[in-house]
């Protein structure tokens, strides 16, 4: 009897078939740092080049008041549908179609964002300092340093911790401790350093 012939192997995937969306397509540079998703599809892009928008047919650089200039080095959606935006000179929220700055962070880099629970983004910087950023809806406040408010009665209060910035453990790169990554646990809070470890954060 003839033999069977064996099945042909499957053909390793084309990653062509991915496509792909650089600086040709829109962007303002190829060295993108994190991706977020927001309502109705839209995708943001944080790149070296800054902040990038993609509605699904068009990408776009996007410069506005209230967003903070430079490099783009992370994003986090959160449960109220906004988008928090860190980059090399501080963080802002995308909210409303509104970029508002978040005053305390400025100047600072903006390493890690993570948004917990609803209305709530927490922000580490490479300064050795993490931001609680709480956003109330027409709330009445005291005005103070910490605490602002806007036309539309969006108020975003501010808690900094700790009050003196971490120190690097690196004898050979002294000064503030790089924060790189966050994650909240229960009602404990923990920092990924770059000479520290992990550094666990309670009660501020």
């Amino acid at each position: 009897p003839t033999p069977t012939p064996s099945p042909s192997p499957t053909p390793p995937p084309n990653l062509h078939q991915w496509g792909a969306l650089t600086s040709f397509h829109g962007l303002p540079s190829d060295r993108t740092n994190a991706v977020a998703q927001t309502e109705f599809g839209v995708t943001w892009f944080a790149t070296d080049g800054g902040l990038a928008r993609f509605d699904g047919r068009r990408t776009g650089a996007v410069s506005a008041e209230g967003l903070p200039r430079g490099r783009v080095l992370a994003l986090k959606t959160d449960a109220s549908g906004g988008l928090w935006i860190g980059t090399e000179n501080g963080a802002a929220l995308l909210l409303n179609d509104k970029f508002q700055t978040i005053k305390e962070t400025a100047g600072k880099v903006i390493t890690a964002i993570i948004a917990p629970e609803r209305n709530l983004a927490i922000i580490a910087s490479d300064s050795g300092q993490i931001f609680f950023c709480r956003i109330n809806y027409g709330a009445q406040f005291t005005r103070s340093a910490s605490e602002r408010e806007s036309s539309s009665g969006l108020t975003i209060q501010v808690m900094t911790t700790p009050a003196q910035p971490l120190q690097s453990a690196d004898k050979d790169q002294p000064g503030p401790l790089r924060i790189t990554s966050l994650a909240r646990i229960g009602d404990k809070l923990y920092a990924g350093t770059q000479s520290r470890g992990l550094v666990l954060i309670e009660n501020g």
